[in-house]
């Protein structure tokens, strides 16, 4: 039998996230590609962003790796109807994430980043991942909504889902030097030439 919402996975009060600067073959454009799993340190979260970037197999000089500084700004409860609610099954394609990122890279005080648990690790350590972002006030109920619709991996047992603000964002420039995003000067594509 399925236990539901029993498990406290004690999100990180900080932590960070990811996101992939990358520019396309054709069109010389440049995608703003979220991941989607937080780690409570920099480094940790550079270390995904790397491995993720070898299995893709971007080439060195056409991704930046960018990092973004969340801060803990509240839990909200899972309810068992989560998983036992027929869905809708709401798919959120590669496009519309990168939309909804651009939205957090330009007015980052505006938006709320929202996490979940995924699921223990080999060591039982909790990893969280990021679904998308919210306008900082929704209402609970459209982000519940949200959740019984979404088809992402949101651990069963997991008690709590939380919403992160965001505290800063930083570009990781291809020599390592970090560079603090100021969104009032939207020139990501600098960071790749």
């Amino acid at each position: 039998m399925t236990k539901y919402c029993d498990i406290d996975p004690k999100f990180p009060k900080k932590a960070w996230a990811g996101l992939i600067l990358t520019r396309t073959k054709r069109k010389k454009v440049s995608l703003l590609l979220p991941i989607k799993k937080i780690y409570p340190t920099k480094a940790e979260e550079k270390l995904y962003l790397e491995s993720i970037s070898r299995r893709s197999k971007l080439e060195p000089k056409k991704w930046a790796p960018v990092l973004v500084k969340v801060r803990l700004a509240e839990l909200l409860k899972n309810k068992k109807e989560l998983w036992t609610r027929v869905k809708k099954q709401t798919e959120m394609d590669m496009e519309t994430r990168m939309i909804d990122y651009l939205d957090v890279f330009r007015y980052p005080d505006m938006y709320q980043l929202l996490a979940i648990g995924n699921r223990p690790d080999d060591k039982s350590e909790w990893e969280w991942g990021v679904i998308t972002r919210f306008l900082k006030g929704t209402d609970k109920k459209k982000i519940e909504n949200f959740m019984c619709n979404c088809g992402e991996g949101v651990n069963p047992r997991c008690k709590y889902s939380a919403l992160y603000d965001v505290e800063e964002i930083i570009f990781v420039r291809l020599d390592g030097r970090e560079e603090k995003h100021d969104p009032r000067d939207i020139r990501h594509e600098e960071v790749l030439n």
